[in-house]
């Protein structure tokens, strides 16, 4: 599959104090994702980000190059690099779950609270404040790859809403961008296509986690390993 991304319009003068300004009535939660448009400077999403945490707002992040690490420095309550974005960032190679799990910790250290690592088809790693988890999707017919990070995203944002636990977050993260990539050409995913009833889920130890409760179907069929520390992946 061949994935096209032009450059976005220019940005006009003021464009984002508009933005901003728009903002201003104090969202509980603000999403800032894909590259800047022509125009604005690398310190635009820093800028936005430091903002709207001044307003109350959980931001959660989703870009890449040096926009991206420009508003790591405002603290930006969650992001999600994939795997290459991440390596670009830190400067090495991230090739298995430890490293990756490394790299999400630094991030941490700096202060951002959670970090979700997409990695394709291998899966995802969620650092989160409570836990880290990696999660394996479901096997599905693959038919366009066009928007699984979007859809990644509208999981966490989704789980951050509801107040959802790590293995909930992970499950409905994870389920929203499988039904992306397997949707038909050119629709959307049906609701039941996320939140279908999952198998139980299996620990690293290969012991069964507790079968989630009816108010917590959301996610296709993976097996999820919970972690304190890399070793246990």
């Amino acid at each position: 599959m061949t994935d096209i991304n032009p450059p976005g319009a220019a940005t006009p003068e003021g464009a984002l104090e508009a933005v901003a300004a728009k903002l201003a009535y104090g969202p509980a939660i603000a999403v800032l994702s894909g590259s800047l448009p022509p125009g604005l400077a690398p310190g635009a999403l820093a800028w936005l980000t430091e903002r709207l945490r001044g307003q109350g707002a959980r931001v959660v992040l989703d870009s890449s190059g040096p926009a991206f690490e420009a508003a790591l420095a405002a603290k930006p309550t969650l992001i999600k690099p994939n795997r290459d974005e991440l390596s670009a960032l830190l400067g090495r190679a991230l090739p298995d779950r430890a490293a990756l799990l490394a790299a999400a910790r630094e991030m941490q250290a700096q202060g951002i609270g959670s970090v979700v690592v997409s990695a394709g088809g291998e899966g995802a790693l969620f650092a989160l404040p409570e836990a880290a988890l990696w999660v394996t999707p479901p096997r599905v017919r693959l038919t366009t790859t066009v928007g699984a990070g979007d859809a990644m995203v509208a999981g966490l944002t989704a789980a951050l809403a509801r107040g959802l636990p790590p293995e909930a977050m992970a499950r409905l993260a994870t389920g929203c961008a499988a039904a992306a990539v397997s949707r038909p050409v050119g629709g959307s995913p049906a609701l039941a296509e996320i939140t279908r009833r999952p198998k139980p889920p299996m620990s690293s130890g290969s012991e069964p986690l507790p079968h989630p409760s009816p108010a917590r179907r959301i996610a296709g069929r993976f097996r999820l390993s919970q972690q304190d520390e890399c070793h246990a992946l």
